[in-house]
C-alpha cells in the first residue's frame, strides 16, 4: 500500500467524505443545531457548538459533556511526553519537531475542552490545532532533504507562507461574528485545506517510504520494514477515520445494537489513532526503541545505523 497514487485515492476519498459531513452537509445525528432544542446545558451552560456527538451529554457529571471523549483526547499527550523521554536532544535540536509536539499536546488540550463544555469557541480550540499540525506536518513533507528524494529543497518562505496564513485564518475566526460571510467562508476554507493537507502529507510519506526502499535495495540491506512501518500507520488512521464516520453516520444504530451492547464509542477510537499519523513522517528518522513503543515496526534499525538511506525528513 506504498504506492503514492494509491494512498492519494483511498485517503483522498475518505476525506471527500469527511469534509463534506464535517462543514457542507452535518449528519442529523451529530448536528447541534438539530439537538439544539432537546439539549440540556450542564455547568457550562447551553450548547452552541456547531456539532453535538452520537454520546450521549451530561450522563457522567454536569461539568463534563461528553466523559469518554474526553478521556479519550488525552491520548494526543503520549506522543509528546514519550519524544521527550526518548530523544530529547533531537527533538529540541530542531523547531519543525518542537512545533510538532506542541501542536499534539495543544490539539489534546482542545479536544478535551472542547467535548467538556459542547462550547462553540472549545471547539475552535480544538480545530485550529489541528489544522496548525497539517500546516507543519505538510511543511515537513515539503521539505525533504536532497539525497534520494526529487523534490527541491523548501527554504524559509514557505514556512512563513504556511505561518501567516494560519495565523490570518486563527485571527480570522476568532475576531469575526459566528453567522457572518466572512466567519463561514473561514471555516470552510478551514475544511477543505485540512483535507488537501492531510491527502498530500500521506502522499509524500508513501512517497519518502518507496525512495527510502530503493535505498536500502541498493545498499543490500533489509528493505521490507519500510512498506511494513507505513502501512501500518497508514491502516491505523484508515480504521480511526472510518470509525469517526461510523459514529457520525450510524448513531442510532450504535445507541441500539441487539443483545443489549453497549454504545461502542467509535468517535473515541480517532483519539487512539490518529496521532499514528504523525509518525509516519517521523518514524524513518528515530530510533528503533520509539518505533517499537508506537507500534511501528522496529526491525528499521538499519535505517537507523545508516541514515544515509533514508529520505530524512
Amino acid at each position: 500500500m506504498s504506492s503514492p497514487a494509491r494512498v492519494a485515492v483511498v485517503f483522498g476519498g475518505l476525506l471527500c467524505i469527511t469534509c463534506y459531513s464535517y462543514f457542507f452537509s452535518k449528519p442529523e445525528s451529530i448536528d447541534a443545531s438539530i439537538k439544539r432544542d432537546r439539549a440540556t446545558g450542564g455547568y457550562w451552560g447551553h450548547i452552541d457548538a456547531d456539532f453535538n456527538w452520537c454520546e450521549g451529554d451530561y450522563i457522567h457529571s454536569e461539568y463534563v459533556a461528553e466523559t469518554v471523549n474526553v478521556w479519550t483526547s488525552f491520548v494526543y499527550l503520549a506522543p509528546p511526553l514519550v519524544a521527550l523521554e526518548m530523544m530529547p536532544r533531537l527533538i529540541l535540536s530542531e523547531t519543525r519537531w518542537i512545533l510538532s509536539l506542541v501542536w499534539i499536546a495543544l490539539i489534546g488540550l482542545g479536544s478535551a475542552a472542547f467535548h467538556t463544555t459542547l462550547r462553540y469557541q472549545e471547539q475552535l480550540c480544538d480545530e485550529l490545532p489541528m489544522h496548525g499540525l497539517m500546516c507543519t506536518a505538510a511543511f515537513i513533507g515539503l521539505r525533504r532533504r536532497d539525497g534520494t528524494t526529487k523534490a527541491p529543497a523548501v527554504k524559509l518562505p514557505l514556512a512563513h507562507a504556511l505561518a501567516t496564513g494560519w495565523a490570518t485564518l486563527a485571527v480570522g475566526l476568532v475576531i469575526t461574528a459566528r453567522e457572518s460571510a466572512a466567519h463561514q467562508f473561514l471555516r470552510g476554507a478551514m475544511s477543505v485545506t485540512f483535507s488537501m493537507g492531510f491527502v498530500y502529507i500521506l502522499t509524500a510519506a508513501s512517497a519518502c517510504t518507496r525512495e527510502s526502499r530503493e535505498s536500502l535495495v541498493r545498499l543490500g540491506l533489509p528493505h521490507t520494514a519500510c512498506d511494513a512501518t507505513f502501512s501500518r500507520a497508514f491502516w491505523c488512521f484508515v480504521v480511526g477515520l472510518v470509525g469517526w464516520l461510523l459514529d457520525n453516520f450510524t448513531c442510532g444504530t450504535l445507541h441500539n445494537l441487539p443483545f443489549g451492547l453497549p454504545y461502542p464509542h467509535f468517535h473515541g477510537c480517532v483519539s487512539t489513532f490518529v496521532f499514528l499519523l504523525w509518525t509516519i513522517l517521523i518514524c524513518l528518522r528515530f530510533p528503533p526503541s520509539f518505533q517499537e513503543i508506537i507500534g511501528t515496526t522496529p526491525s528499521l534499525v538499519s535505517l537507523h545505523l545508516h541514515p544515509e538511506s533514508s529520505c530524512a525528513l
